[in-house]
C-alpha cells in the first residue's frame, strides 16, 4: 500500500497521548485533552492539570465541540488529498501514517 505522512498540528494533538484527539475537552485554563486521557491522568495522579500544576476535577472539563469540529475537517481533508505537508512553528516534525 502507498503510504502518506501527514504532519500532526499541534493543536490537534492530546499533550498526554501525543495522537490526534477524538473527544477534545477543555479545562478551565484552556488546554485541550483526549477525553479518556485526561480523565485517567485525574485518577490516577490526583485532580491537577498536567500543564499548570493547579486544580483540576472532572466538573472542570468541557467538551471542545470547535476543536472537534476542526479535526474532522482537516481529516476530512486528508482523506481528499488535500493536505499540504508544513513545518508546525515549534519546527518539531510530528507525523501520523495513513495507509491506503
Amino acid at each position: 500500500p502507498n503510504t502518506t505522512y501527514v504532519v500532526i498540528p499541534q493543536n490537534m494533538r492530546c499533550p498526554l497521548t501525543k495522537k490526534v484527539m477524538v473527544d477534545p475537552v477543555m479545562t478551565k485554563y484552556g488546554h485541550n485533552y483526549e477525553r479518556t486521557a485526561i480523565i485517567k491522568w485525574i485518577g490516577m495522579r490526583g485532580k491537577v492539570c498536567p500543564m499548570t500544576g493547579k486544580p483540576l476535577s472532572f466538573a472542570g472539563l468541557v467538551t471542545n465541540s470547535k476543536l472537534e469540529w476542526q479535526i474532522a475537517q482537516w481529516e476530512r481533508k486528508i482523506k481528499n488529498g488535500n493536505v499540504a505537508l508544513q513545518l508546525p512553528e515549534d519546527n518539531k516534525l510530528e507525523v501520523m501514517v495513513i495507509l491506503q
